[in-house]
């Protein structure tokens, strides 16, 4: 199994977002560099994002394991989507996608 990422909130995003402490917050990051279409609606949530969106849940010690490929994508962004490295993980837990039921319209295949 690949190495995981441990990170946390940035001190200037937990200021920005009007937080003390991260423990038990979800966060949300948008990688613009990564359009979706239009309509899409975001298997985590439900909504449509413009975008492509990572909700990130934090632990009881405001942390969260991230992929080395979801840091990567971090790291190319802004201020590295406000958040930090805190270590790496060897042997990271096995990490589930929790999906709301969903209505998936079939698209017309173009010519």
């Amino acid at each position: 199994m690949a190495d995981g990422i441990r990170i946390r909130p940035q001190p200037a995003r937990l200021r920005a977002e009007g937080v003390g402490s991260a423990a038990g917050r979800l966060f949300i990051v948008r990688d613009l560099s990564r359009p979706l279409e239009p309509g899409d609606r975001c298997v985590t949530c439900g909504v449509p994002h413009e975008a492509k969106t990572y909700h990130l849940r934090m632990d009881a010690d405001g942390t969260t394991i991230v992929s080395t490929g979801v840091w990567e994508r971090f790291l190319a962004m802004p201020d590295h989507g406000g958040f930090e490295t805190v270590n790496v993980v060897a042997d990271p837990p096995a990490q589930g996608l929790v999906v709301p039921p969903a209505v998936v319209a079939i698209r017309p295949a173009h010519p």
